[in-house]
């Protein structure tokens, strides 16, 4: 390894690349931080080719032993008996099936990503001198198609009545819950306090996301219903068993024009994060600092769900029945004081 270093300011490195940070549509110079705060969290410089070398040697067990080594590649088991998908020292996944570690890591104008894939001894690294561009989607679709074995897949066409019969919620034991629901000719997936996001089909009883590397495996019993469904990524697999608990739906009651004027406005949930309220073309919208807007729907009084999420909005009103702030009921609740 003839290209790695210990970072130092005032030290001058060859072909060092400088970082960098993104504001808006403008490139800035990273912020300054010190190499004496990182340490090996941060402080290292290196290139890909010293990576592979590094890697190579650890992979040959010439950095440590052998029993180390495959503790650093096996999933760390927690008490429940949920594993983590951490070693000591790597993420542990696969890409299309073949076993994967990985890393990666980021600092002030720098990200990069690491992965090998041991039986076919492949290795892939991307480095980023932006905070901007994360290079660990990039690195995975490299080693995929390297493989031969690329992330694409192609929609097919199925009946709706079919695709309402994956409707239902799925529960897996040490990841939570995940909503399947069907509505307007699409199948949906969501996770407990997350987002929706559609389900394509693109074999029998098999679905991907547009984006990302995640499918949907559906299995189904000796009757043919459907029973759970296999979540395959570049993580770990995961089944999730079909429940017996009800979909949640919306039903949306109408609210008075004048109550529905006291709810918009600001809300501030943290100095640099807000929460805007607002009617458009008849309809309420929430849209916080950086995100799209999404529509709200009443389903009490002062109680809203948030379309396509799974989250809901609780309005606070003072005695004198001024609305003064909202309560988010998201992965635990949060409040936001109105300021104008």
């Amino acid at each position: 390894m003839r290209n790695s270093y210990y970072g130092s300011t005032s030290r001058i490195i060859k072909n060092r690349a400088q970082g960098y940070q993104k504001e808006g549509e403008e490139y800035k110079n990273a912020a300054f931080l010190s190499m004496t705060q990182p340490y090996s969290a941060g402080s290292l410089i290196s290139t890909v080719d010293d990576l592979f070398r590094w890697y190579t040697a650890v992979m040959d067990k010439k950095v440590v032993t052998p029993s180390s080594l495959e503790k650093a590649q096996t999933s760390y088991v927690l008490n429940n008996g949920g594993k983590t998908g951490y070693g000591y020292g790597w993420s542990i996944g696969n890409i299309q099936g073949s076993p994967m570690i990985s890393h990666g890591g980021g600092i002030n104008g720098y990200l990069t990503s690491s992965l090998y894939l041991p039986d076919e001894k492949l290795f892939v690294a991307l480095f980023s001198n932006c905070d901007c561009k994360d290079p660990g989607g990039p690195a995975t679709k490299m080693a995929a198609l390297a493989l031969g074995k690329p992330f694409e897949w192609k929609k097919i066409s199925v009946p709706g009545n079919v695709l309402q019969s994956y409707e239902a919620v799925y529960s897996s034991e040490y990841n939570g819950n995940i909503t399947i629901t069907y509505a307007e000719g699409k199948l949906y997936s969501m996770r407990s306090g997350g987002s929706r996001y559609e389900l394509l089909p693109y074999e029998k009883d098999k679905f991907y996301f547009d984006e990302g590397f995640t499918t949907f495996h559906f299995n189904r019993n000796s009757d043919g219903e459907i029973i759970s469904f296999i979540s395959k990524s570049t993580g770990q697999d995961v089944e999730f068993i079909r429940t017996d608990k009800p979909v949640p739906t919306i039903k949306k009651i109408k609210l008075e024009d004048e109550l529905l004027k006291k709810y918009t406005g600001k809300y501030q949930l943290t100095p640099d994060f807000q929460i805007q309220i607002f009617r458009e073309e008849e309809k309420m919208y929430t849209q916080a600092t950086g995100q799209n807007k999404v529509e709200i729907v009443a389903y009490e009084k002062h109680k809203f769900s948030v379309v396509g999420v799974d989250a809901k909005i609780t309005f606070n009103l003072n005695e004198e029945g001024e609305v003064v702030s909202l309560t988010i009921h998201q992965n635990g609740d949060h409040t936001a004081e109105k300021i104008e």
